[in-house]
């Protein structure tokens, strides 16, 4: 018989900031010199892809045409150097599983086409998916991962990118791993670009596996529009990027997305503002128009040198937001030669006044710093403290300010003292001025509560057992420090409820005069795997379940909160469910058989606050909506063909549809009921 010691240490647990801490920067540089995937991209990838100009609809001549303009039009020479064709030139496989290209779109060959871009100086991409077929309803890599990898790399591919589209009951880790593992087995360096939309928070661990990940859905061709599907103009990308600067660095980035500048909804205003922020969030920059018929203008946004030169700095920090003032933002970007970035960024739809001060930027008041204009490539007079200037609407100011380093002037937690029920996890955040300087957060008993860097300055804790201990917030030099202190208290969920958190490990829920507040992250209830939180309660008969949906705090337009019944709290289980979203109305949802896709039947939008009852008769389930909670009007029914087991889930659930915030939403008049039948 073996026998288990367990000693008990007390341990205090430190995480650094390190988006604003130049130390990392030189770790960044010692790994990347042994780690394959690290050293592909010390800087941000820069090149074209296909998709936001053509779509399906590419073939080799334009792919030559744009490979010939982009060294005759002077974007070879500003740094672009990969030609990526996205979906649409595979069409089938072998006999032997390897991938064959659209004779008619592509009649040389892939590999002549890399030969080609090759000739011209420049490298080659290729575009596959980690499921069983592209989003464009061609053959996927699920499977084939191996036997790709090395197509690809006797091809001379040098930057694959890889979807995520048919991917139901699939674990975006395991995949893009699987695909990391193929390529480097080739010892072919190829670029591997994660494109999972940020479903599963590609950002907390997808260094090392790729050089760089999507955070949102597809950007589309217009300034600030949200589709009803998740996909938007590229100030709402900018903005679910604002808390990601901590997870990028060399070799390992962030990516919002291709570009829209010199497409057809953007005028020259919002093309440079676009490419502005891009570069100030050291974001990939893979132009997204067609280069062989751009204009001079679109050109010359695109070659800018000293705004390629913030992206391209070889520091590698992301830029972060020093204020956001009703759309009028200031962003700063620290450099390697000691000097910040800033971008004076207006959203609005009228010109505006707009300044940024040297204090917040980390620079001393009263001091003489540098100014330089960066667009118009030119030197400012010097400033002492503050630097003001007009900005058009939708438009941007970019300067580059370098002066004498302040010290910090402020440090503190947001909160001194939190409170939280034991299994609920809390936002904590740092507020440190200048902004810039790094910090470390430590917490005294990870018995009590755990800490994980989760933004900007923002830590995630969760309680795990009753009790109270300390957070420390400590300045680099050890010259301030602050404190919160955490009390972690008993659940306060009534029995029979309980709170499952389906693959996210974001969720709380808490229960106080009769309402229960449910906060869940998680991007989907939908497709073969679920992300999201669930108070549930066990039956074992026909039942009905209605309350009132008091609230919720997430605009993202498939943000669900709503009633389900569940077969178990698997993340691939069978369910139904009735929910109210902020754009595509209510929904009623389904998975039939575990592991596979899901239907649904949609209704018209609903005001909150709104009764929703979902009722189960055998396997007929039917949805309710009510103004009051007496008289119900049936929204419609769904018969399944595989009936659920007897002892089965129901509860209240909520989905933020969005890696990057939370949807907190409160229920009251809850009631969980038997039908009685005659």
């Amino acid at each position: 018989m073996k026998m288990k010691i367990k000693i008990k240490i007390k341990r205090t647990i430190f995480i650094v900031t390190c988006l604003f801490l130049f130390a990392n920067c030189t770790s960044e540089v010692q790994n990347k010199q042994t780690d394959p995937v690290l050293a592909l991209a010390p800087t941000p990838p820069m090149g074209w892809n296909s998709w936001n100009a053509f779509g399906l609809n590419i073939n080799s001549q334009i792919v030559m045409s744009v490979a010939d303009s982009m060294v005759a039009k002077g974007l070879a020479d500003a740094g672009y150097e990969y030609i990526v064709i996205d979906d649409g030139w595979q069409i089938d496989r072998d006999e032997n599983g390897k991938i064959i290209a659209d004779s008619t779109r592509f009649p040389e060959g892939i590999k002549f086409l890399a030969d080609y871009v090759h000739s011209r100086g420049l490298k080659f991409g290729i575009y596959t998916c980690c499921g069983t077929k592209t989003c464009g309803g061609r053959p996927g890599s699920y499977g084939y991962e191996e036997i790709d990898a090395q197509t690809y790399a006797e091809w001379g591919v040098d930057f694959i990118k890889e979807d995520w589209c048919f991917t139901d009951g699939l674990d975006t880790r395991i995949q893009y791993k699987k695909m990391s593992d193929a390529i480097i087995a080739t010892g072919r360096p190829m670029l591997l670009s994660l494109c999972e939309w940020g479903v599963s928070s590609p950002w907390e661990w997808g260094k090392g596996i790729g050089s760089m990940w999507r955070t949102t859905n597809d950007i589309q061709d217009c300034f600030d529009c949200i589709r009803n599907w998740g996909g938007a103009g590229w100030v709402p990308i900018l903005e679910q990027n604002v808390n990601l600067a901590p997870f990028a660095g060399p070799g390992h980035w962030n990516d919002p997305d291709m570009l829209e500048v010199g497409n057809h909804a953007l005028n020259p205003t919002e093309c440079r503002a676009h490419f502005s922020m891009w570069c100030m969030l050291a974001a990939p920059l893979i132009a997204g128009n067609n280069i062989s018929t751009m204009n001079d203008t679109i050109r010359d946004i695109l070659t800018a040198p000293e705004i390629i030169a913030i992206d391209q700095d070889p520091l590698g920090v992301q830029g972060t937001r020093v204020r956001n003032e009703n759309g009028l933002q200031v962003w700063q970007k620290p450099l390697s030669d000691g000097s910040v970035a800033v971008a004076l960024l207006n959203v609005t739809k009228s010109d505006a006044q707009m300044y940024v001060s040297l204090e917040e930027i980390g620079f001393r008041k009263g001091k003489k710093s540098s100014v330089r204009d960066l667009w118009e490539q030119e030197d400012l007079p010097a400033i002492t403290d503050i630097f003001e200037t007009n900005v058009e609407a939708h438009g941007v100011v970019v300067l580059k300010i370098k002066g004498k380093k302040a010290e910090v002037s402020e440090l503190a937690f947001e909160n001194a003292e939190v409170e939280l029920n034991i299994g609920n996890h809390k936002l904590v955040k740092v507020n440190i001025m200048p902004s810039v300087f790094p910090v470390s957060v430590s917490v005294e008993n990870e018995d009590i509560v755990s800490l994980k860097l989760t933004g900007v300055n923002t830590y995630r804790i969760k309680a795990r057992k009753e009790g109270e201990t300390t957070l420390t917030a400590k300045t680099s030099d050890g010259k301030k420090s602050a404190s919160c202190r955490i009390k972690v208290l008993p659940s306060n969920i009534p029995s029979p409820w309980n709170l499952d958190d389906i693959r996210d490990d974001k969720a709380s829920a808490e229960y106080y005069d009769g309402t229960f507040s449910i906060e869940g992250n998680g991007r989907d209830i939908w497709g073969g795997l679920d992300q999201f939180a669930f108070l549930n309660q066990p039956v074992e008969s026909d039942a009905d379940i209605s309350a009132r949906i008091v609230s919720q705090t997430n605009t993202d337009p498939w943000a669900k909160t709503g009633l389900m019944f569940r077969e178990n709290n698997e993340a691939d289980s069978k369910f139904i469910m009735i929910s109210v979203t902020p754009v595509n109305g209510v929904t009623m949802q389904w998975r039939e058989t575990k592991g596979e896709g899901c239907s649904k039947k949609d209704f018209p939008a609903v005001s909150l606050p709104v009764y929703l009852k979902l009722s189960k008769s055998g396997s007929m389930f039917t949805a309710y909506k009510s103004n009051d909670g007496v008289n119900w009007e049936t929204l419609g029914d769904v018969k399944l063909n595989q009936s659920f087991p007897e002892n089965i889930l129901v509860g209240m659930a909520v989905c933020s549809h969005t890696s990057q915030s939370l949807n907190l939403s409160e229920f009251d008049n809850v009631k969980v009921e038997p039908i009685k039948y005659e």
